[in-house]
């Protein structure tokens, strides 16, 4: 089961940076519980995202927060 719809959407934008998890893990800063770790668990969508959560990786990323969000609707 899947517990996110972030997670492949994160994974897809984080590499096409060229960034490790650990990089994106350090640009998030110690004021999150987003380690490595957190971070391969929401892409592999076995963790749930906080709503703050989200919002922090988009910044880290660069992004809108709708550009973590899949094209097509969640079944």
């Amino acid at each position: 089961m899947n517990m996110n719809i972030i997670g492949r959407k994160l994974r897809q934008l984080r590499r096409a940076q060229g960034l490790s998890v650990a990089d994106l893990a350090a640009r998030l800063g110690g004021g999150h519980e987003l380690d490595a770790g957190a971070l391969r668990e929401i892409e592999s969508q076995t963790r749930r995202v906080r709503d703050h959560e989200v919002l922090a990786l988009a910044r880290a990323l660069g992004v809108r927060v709708d550009e973590l969000l899949p094209r097509r609707p969640v079944r």
